[in-house]
Order: structure tokens, then sequence, then C-alpha cells
């Protein structure tokens, strides 16, 4: 395990990775705020991770996560159904890490980077819905390096997917120290 945020402290404007220490910054244009009744951190909406999102850094922990097995598991509470990130790793000007988010239509996504094309993983419309608590999950070997290698989840249960792409050219992990690990 290279990463375990909870994400709830209560106060603050970090989370700690707590398999390492690290903290993980607040950000965005409307960065976090803490839930203290759950608790739980609110994020302000926003796709592309770029409104309201946890900025881990760019240390090396999560550098080879595309080229080997991961395994990224999120509980998350959706108000409104919109496009909204759940993690990433990336450098898309050379083709290098990962995406894993939620489409305007609530579905689940995955885009693994490659150097021409990235493997995709969609779940099927209206997958996530608002107003309650979910388990979402990917699951990725990048040992395999195709769609087959990448399998989504909701409470648990392996979605079926809507569409799938294994993409072309190589997986690429060496520029990503980069890149920071953004989480939301």
């Amino acid at each position: 395990m290279v990463g375990l945020f909870l994400m709830s402290e209560g106060s603050g404007s970090t989370d700690k990775n707590v398999v390492n220490g690290q903290l993980a910054n607040f950000s965005g244009s409307n960065p976090p705020t803490w839930n203290a009744v759950d608790p739980s951190t609110v994020f302000h909406g926003g796709a592309n991770f770029n409104t309201s999102y946890l900025d881990a850094g760019t240390g090396l922990t999560f550098d080879r996560l595309p080229n080997s097995r991961m395994t990224v598991v999120a509980k998350i509470f959706v108000n409104t159904v919109a496009g909204a990130g759940i993690a990433q790793k990336i450098n898309s000007s050379v083709g290098s890490g990962f995406i894993f988010d939620i489409t305007s239509q609530g579905q689940l996504r995955t885009q693994i980077l490659k150097t021409s094309i990235p493997v995709q993983l969609i779940s099927q419309p209206g997958t996530i819905t608002s107003g309650q608590w979910m388990q979402v999950a990917l699951t990725w070997d990048g040992t395999i390096g195709t769609g087959a290698a990448a399998h989504l989840y909701l409470n648990g249960n392996l979605l079926s997917p809507s569409s799938s792409a294994d993409g072309s050219g190589t997986l690429d992990y060496t520029p990503l120290p980069i890149s920071h690990f953004r989480l939301g």
C-alpha cells in the first residue's frame, strides 16, 4: 500500500497519507472543506481536478502506478451528478499516468495514459446517483496493459462497462515526478 487518506481529521488545510505521513494540501479555486458532522471532506465540484481537490504533491510514492498493479478505492457522496474527479496522476503531454473520475452522465471512468491513445473503461450511464454514500473502486494491472486489465466497482460489485478501449503506444512513468497526485 502506498497511500491511505482518511479525510476525517475535521480541521486544518491538509490531509495525511497515513502510510508515509506525507500531507496532501487542500487546493483549487474553491478548496475542500471539512464536514465535522460525518466526519468527511467536502469537495466543491468541478471537472478536471481544478476546482476542489487534495494535492499530494510530486513525490515518487505514486509514480509507478500505471505500470504496476493498483487499486484505488474511495467512498463518495454525490450531491449533484456532474463531471468530477476521484484520483489522478498524469502528464498528458507525454502520455503518462491515470485518471479515475465521474462523467456528466454519472458514469465511472478510468483512463490509463499511453504514449499515443489511452486505455479507457467507462461504466453504464447512471452508475453514480446523488444523495447516498457509495464505494467506488478501480483495479488495474499494468503488467498486462490493455482494457481487459481495468475493472470498475460500485459498492463491491464489478460493473459491466459500456465501453472499453485498449489504447495504443506504451505505458510510461518516467516523467511523472513533475506531475501531482490529486484526489477529489
